[in-house]
């Protein structure tokens, strides 16, 4: 079964480098990252051929030569970028010279960058939504696509990336901003708005908004609620729970564990649990009617979504996710059990290692995890299944796990309608992330050990798009509007005529 973005072991590389000498310490960090990639990542040459691969590692290696903290933030996000892997991802640490923002926000809508919020006490409050045309005189666009070779994955995924950090000094800095004073062009109804902003220069420093955007966001782990006694509106805005925490409970630091188990608790609890009370409420007062929102969802384990899809389908009737994942020496010494499960549950030879697995076959006794009485995600298979319709919202903020939530429901042929935004994640996508430290800058970085493939496997398709495609606005958000929902609800109600499965 697909367990995908799983938090593995913090691994630290003991490399001498005496073979390197002639090497600063970036250079060396970088050798260390390539290496390391290209020994445990399930498709180095996916979306590069492996000579243009080699060339490309070269010349960044090269562009590491002044020894620049600056530039060795930019080479490794392009390194990481040209794997076209969102999972895969590198975290350099900060100098406080080089961090801080500026006091604006920004949102992606509708494929357009937009203005979200502006410090309370700003005088021109009218640029609120407005579409931003240029930040110090360089084109919008200009700017994204100097982004665009820094972040993997699918185009709608990078637009967001670039709107969500475009307040960062360090990434605006890469796209030749390093001016500390923010000049942004916007234009709203014809009128155009040219706006300063000065450098906040601690990174901690939080900034209190004008207005309350996202305000229609909660904080639960997941929710429902019964509309009209007749539709269940269930929302799920993380695939995390106590029974995560539980069974991946070395992911999290064991000073503030109790403080996540309360979170947790506070937020919703167990999964399993509240799944059977939606349910059963559901088939008590004969709602036929079932509202999944994803909208807000980036993922966590797949698990949960599967125990989610075991009160609609058995073990007879479902297509599942195939794997494909490479084992690696490096895998086999760091995560001995972890290598040693994968080679039993795919039986091979691992002698030949590294060797990438093809992709296995995941639809034969796909629940039978959760009945084995032994599993942390135990439950009882649900005496009745749910056969009514399923209407789906999703957002370009749905990925990982929640992508392949979206993606079984539609290639299992169980959504009636799907609305939202195109999601910010491929459907076939790498997975399951182990992380692990460099060893001379104590860069953080997240490998994909697995390739997850859609169960419509000829469907190669890289967005997600939904069958009716509604965004959301600031205005929509700080009045607590839910336009997907709303479609929705007035198609169910007759209001809207169109309905893809009856």
């Amino acid at each position: 079964m697909a367990k995908a973005y799983t938090q593995l072991s913090i691994l630290k590389i003991d490399t001498t480098f005496k073979e390197f000498k002639s090497y600063n310490k970036y250079q060396k960090d970088f050798y260390c990252l390539t290496k390391f990639i290209e020994n445990s990542h399930p498709d180095v040459y996916n979306s590069i051929s492996e000579y243009n691969y080699k060339k490309k590692v070269d010349s960044l290696h090269n562009a590491l030569s002044d020894n620049s903290q600056i530039t060795n933030r930019a080479v490794l996000s392009e390194y990481s970028a040209i794997l076209n892997d969102g999972h895969t991802s590198v975290y350099p640490k900060y100098q406080s010279s080089n961090t801080g923002t500026f006091p604006i926000r920004f949102y992606i809508n509708k494929n357009n960058v937009r203005i979200s919020n502006v410090l309370e006490n700003y005088p021109n409050q009218n640029i609120i939504d407005q579409k931003v045309i240029s930040i110090n005189n360089i084109p919008i666009e200009t700017l994204y696509n100097r982004f665009e070779k820094y972040v993997g994955g699918n185009r709608i995924y990078k637009r967001r990336v670039f709107g969500r950090n475009l307040y960062y000094y360090s990434v605006l800095s890469k796209l030749g901003i390093t001016e500390k004073k923010l000049i942004v062009e916007s234009e709203k109804n014809n009128l155009t708005s040219i706006d300063t902003f000065l450098l906040e220069t601690n990174y901690k420093t939080k900034i209190k908004f004008a207005k309350n955007y996202r305000k229609n966001y909660d904080n639960d782990l997941f929710s429902y609620k019964i509309i009209d006694d007749s539709i269940c509106y269930f929302k799920m805005n993380e695939c995390r729970d106590l029974q995560e925490l539980k069974a991946n409970s070395s992911s999290y630091p064991f000073v503030i564990r109790p403080l996540f188990r309360l979170a947790y608790k506070i937020r919703g609890g167990n999964f399993r649990k509240f799944l059977n009370k939606m349910f059963d409420e559901m088939y008590e007062k004969d709602i036929k009617n079932l509202i999944v929102d994803l909208s807000n969802n980036s993922g966590g384990t797949s698990i949960l979504t599967d125990q989610f899809l075991y009160h609609i389908l058995d073990n007879n009737n479902i297509s599942g996710y195939s794997e494909r994942i490479k084992l690696s020496p490096i895998i086999k010494i760091e995560h001995p059990d972890y290598f040693n499960d994968i080679v039993r549950e795919y039986a091979v030879d691992t002698a030949g290692i590294p060797i990438l697995l093809p992709a296995k076959n995941s639809n034969k006794n796909y629940f039978d995890y959760l009945s084995d009485k032994k599993s942390a995600y135990h439950m009882k298979e649900p005496s009745r299944k749910y056969d009514g319709k399923i209407y789906l919202i999703i957002g370009n903020r749905t990925a990982s796990s929640a992508t392949m939530l979206a993606v079984m429901l539609k290639d299992n042929h169980l959504t009636n309608l799907i609305v939202g935004e195109p999601m910010g994640m491929r459907p076939t996508h790498f997975g399951e992330v182990m992380s692990w430290t460099l060893p001379l800058t104590g860069t953080t970085v997240n490998t994909s050990t697995k390739y997850f493939v859609r169960p419509d496997s000829l469907n190669k398709e890289t967005v997600f798009y939904p069958d009716v495609i509604i965004s959301e606005d600031v205005d929509d958000s700080i009045e607590g509007r839910n336009p997907a929902l709303e479609y929705i609800l007035n198609v169910i109600k007759g209001a809207e005529s169109l309905s893809i499965r009856e």
